[in-house]
């Protein structure tokens, strides 16, 4: 492993110590990281330095002696930005570096891909003068996209933008000074969960979630798994009809091609057209209407086919379902866990538990804050486009 990446990977595991575990000792750093205590001591002296993390004296309950001293996460000084790229606007995020979400702000989505990195160096500056911070303030800034992003932060299609093959990476490194991280809007997610959500203190999981698009990602050993070029985790690509529904990727029969938000509005508004909205078919399916209940328990055996596939590929012990997938849960569990039944070898099922999102449905995403932090905990600073980025 290069030099710079094995310090990416330890800054980032001392920092994960301190965000599962707040007021620990360096010692127990080592002890919980495995690292010996020069690397920690080197590491958590540079992370001071950035004022990611402050020391402070103090005795554990019951013990006696000098104070032990105690490392965490700054809470005051640290300013992440989170940009999410939404289908109908893009929306600003304040955060601590503790991930403490603070303010939001929508604005309009940039005229075309070209004018992306100018509308996100304007809607930085307007954003920071509403909530009384000037942008010399942030640390580091996320940018969370909906789409299928290389490791070179190349946009290569985003079906929900209707953008393709845009170098969005250099665009807005162009337009916009300080470390900029950009990421998979799925893949951002699931960093999300792994610092501040269900999957907290997991270092292997499979997330899958619903909305206006439909994806996965893979953690595999406390990191996100990105594949050669970036594009691992595609989980909405999975084929679960033969000769089905045509998909927005142009093949036929992918689960996106039915559980998108868009898809599954047009599922149900065929049966039941005041299902227009995704509350209305949680209604109609709360009021009994059996037609909405079968579409959505089909609707969760086709998801818990493409879930099944993964799992009897990557052995998982967690799979975290977020999004829309929450939001009808109740509806989508019998068929969901019908079809993984069926189709999961037994071994890895009975080793893989079904977690469902806390953050999935908040209004406030975080999987451009997540981005923001692990580019700063990486060390690797403003320097071109860093390796972190595509997440």
């Amino acid at each position: 492993m290069h030099a710079r990446d094995l310090r990416q990977m330890h800054a980032s595991q001392i920092f994960y110590a301190l965000l599962v575990e707040p007021g620990i000792s360096q010692r127990e750093v080592c002890e919980r990281t495995g690292y010996d205590k020069s690397t920690v001591s080197l590491i958590v002296n540079r992370l001071q330095e950035l004022s990611i993390i402050e020391r402070s004296q103090a005795k554990k309950s019951g013990q006696r002696g000098r104070p032990m001293e105690s490392l965490r996460i700054s809470e005051e000084g640290g300013l992440l930005i989170g940009v999410h790229m939404e289908f109908d606007c893009i929306r600003f995020v304040s955060s601590s570096l503790g991930g403490a979400v603070g303010h939001s702000k929508d604005f309009p989505l940039p005229t075309g891909p070209d004018a992306t990195g100018e509308t996100i160096r304007q809607g930085l500056a307007l954003f920071c003068d509403e909530i009384g911070r000037d942008v010399s303030e942030i640390q580091s800034v996320g940018v969370s996209i909906p789409g299928q992003l290389d490791n070179d932060g190349k946009l290569v299609y985003s079906p929900n933008l209707h953008w393709r093959d845009v170098d969005l990476g250099a665009q807005m490194h162009e337009q916009i000074d300080g470390p900029l991280f950009l990421g998979n809007d799925t893949k951002a997610a699931a960093l999300a969960e792994h610092y501040f959500g269900v999957a907290r203190g997991i270092d292997d999981f499979l997330m899958v979630s619903g909305g206006v698009g439909f994806g996965g990602a893979l953690f595999l050993g406390g990191e996100l798994y990105r594949g050669s070029s970036g594009f691992a985790g595609e989980i909405g690509h999975t084929k679960v009809v033969r000769n089905g529904r045509l998909c927005g990727c142009g093949a036929e029969g992918c689960v996106a091609a039915y559980m998108t938000l868009p898809a599954l509005l047009e599922r149900a508004g065929a049966i039941n057209s005041a299902a227009v909205t995704l509350d209305a078919i949680e209604a109609r399916a709360n009021q009994g209407d059996e037609q909405i209940a079968d579409l959505l328990q089909e609707s969760g055996e086709l998801v818990g086919l493409a879930v099944s596939n993964a799992v009897n590929t990557l052995n998982p012990p967690v799979v975290i379902l977020a999004g829309t997938l929450v939001k009808l849960w109740p509806f989508l569990d019998r068929g969901f866990h019908k079809a993984l039944r069926a189709n999961t070898l037994s071994a890895p099922l009975a080793q893989t538990e079904i977690r469902l999102s806390a953050l999935g449905l908040d209004p406030l995403p975080r999987g451009g804050v997540a981005l923001a932090l692990q580019g700063l905990i990486s060390l690797a600073g403003p320097t071109g486009l860093p390796s972190t980025q595509g997440d």
